[in-house]
């Protein structure tokens, strides 16, 4: 713990000082408030499992317990990192070549028992593969649902949800191993301007259906286009992975309400009871020639 702090890998007031805005504490709150609302509002292998629990009440009591895991789970994970940090600078640092992204591997293969370090890689592919299993039919049923049966006059076939599936497995394969062959350093960095880029500005689309009355398709798509681009070149300025959530957050909530306003007449029926202002209300769908 001494050595941690002396190297400066716990908070100290340095973290609040306003010279260095984008790295300090307050904004890296606000940065994975974004990205943590990006993960509970509009990822769809999270959003299914909401549809799991029978009730509102239920669907509150399993985030109440996934705050507190997070509690929990969140500095094991830090603290992995600080110990593992200790233990090479203690041992002269990591060999040349090694790529710090890859350190808790390279710790497994080269300092554990032979049986502890496979147990403990089965777990992590296991960990892993619940997880891209559930992301990959979140894939696959929004290719389905949201595209194809929406805009094809005949429904998916099952057949049809695997290859869905298979290309999204590929292609997941191919970003690892390219991420691989290019010995990809801060990956969690890379991880976090990602979801930035591309996540962050659906939850921006979110907060617009709930909180107002007047988003529509038109300020939607060119809010998510315009928050695409802000949020990329906010990563060039190479100030973190918050100020691409950030960025990507603002400027597409504020540019998608701006152009909803231009084109509010395009709206044909009424939203209220899809936002917070009609949440007692009973929503009634468009009659099918207005859909048209």
């Amino acid at each position: 713990m001494s050595h941690a702090a002396s190297e400066g890998k716990f908070y100290s007031s340095q973290n609040f000082a306003t010279d260095a805005i984008f790295t300090s504490i307050p904004f890296i709150f606000i940065g994975s408030i974004l990205n943590s609302l990006h993960q509970y509002t509009s990822s769809q292998d999270v959003v299914q499992r909401y549809q799991t629990t029978p009730t509102i009440q239920a669907t509150k009591k399993s985030l109440i317990v996934n705050g507190i895991l997070a509690l929990v789970t969140i500095p094991l994970f830090y603290g992995m990192g600080t110990a593992l940090y200790n233990f090479y600078e203690a041992k002269g640092g990591l060999p040349e070549g090694v790529n710090t992204s890859a350190v808790v591997p390279y710790f497994i293969l080269s300092e554990l028992p032979a049986g502890i370090a496979g147990l403990i890689i089965a777990a992590i592919l296991a960990a892993a593969q619940s997880t891209i299993s559930s992301s990959l039919n979140s894939i696959s049923a929004c290719v389905v649902v949201d595209i194809y049966n929406r805009f094809s006059d005949k429904q998916a076939s099952v057949m049809f949800s695997r290859i869905v599936i298979i290309i999204a497995g590929i292609f997941g394969v191919g970003v690892a191993l390219y991420l691989v062959a290019t010995n990809q350093s801060d990956l969690w960095d890379l991880f976090l301007s990602i979801t930035g880029l591309f996540g962050v500005p659906l939850t921006a689309v979110f907060a617009l259906g709930i909180f107002t009355k007047t988003a529509n398709s038109h300020g939607v798509l060119i809010g998510l286009a315009l928050g695409a681009v802000a949020a990329f070149f906010a990563g060039k300025m190479g100030q973190g992975p918050f100020l691409v959530s950030t960025v990507a957050f603002v400027v597409t909530l504020v540019a998608g309400y701006v152009v909803s306003l231009i084109f509010t007449s395009r709206h044909t029926h009424d939203i209220t009871a899809l936002t917070i202002y009609g949440k007692d209300q009973e929503y009634i769908r468009r009659a099918p020639a207005l859909a048209k």
